[in-house]
């Protein structure tokens, strides 16, 4: 199950919505989702406070691990959530094989009216994952 979680940093970094390369990142708080019942192969969640030149926001990061393939969203937001992006990713074969070929099967943005009305629920359960003092940590200095 480590190997799962090892690639979780990098792989939501990469799709970080915002597109900005982050300055500094301060990882919060990390919530296993599996015990939660909400992946079928596991999933780990995990809260930010993340400084770039001249702003401070959160992030959450997700990702639900399926046998055939995973889901991965990341959450930015300050007082609003101000981006987000769900992606889908399937693959031929199981997560740890290395020969395994992932293909992108669904984007989805903030964007969008769908976007919009679908992640900001998303959102708003991610959000519970986590201590409410650390989720107001993330916003201070």
């Amino acid at each position: 199950m480590k190997i799962l979680f090892y690639l979780f940093g990098a792989i939501c970094a990469a799709l970080a919505p915002t597109g900005v390369a982050i300055a500094k990142s301060t990882r919060l708080q990390t919530v296993n989702i599996t015990d939660r019942h909400m992946s079928l192969e596991g999933g780990e969640a995990r809260l930010y406070r993340v400084s770039e030149t001249g702003r401070r926001f959160c992030r959450i990061e997700v990702i639900h691990l399926g046998e055939t393939g995973q889901w991965i969203y990341v959450f930015d937001f300050g007082p609003t959530l101000f981006a987000a992006e769900r992606r889908a990713i399937s693959y031929n074969g199981y997560f740890t094989d290395p020969n395994r070929k992932e293909t992108l099967t669904e984007r989805t943005t903030l964007n969008s009216p769908e976007g919009r009305t679908k992640l900001s629920k998303d959102f708003e359960e991610s959000r519970t994952f986590f201590d409410a003092r650390r989720l107001a940590k993330c916003s201070r200095d």
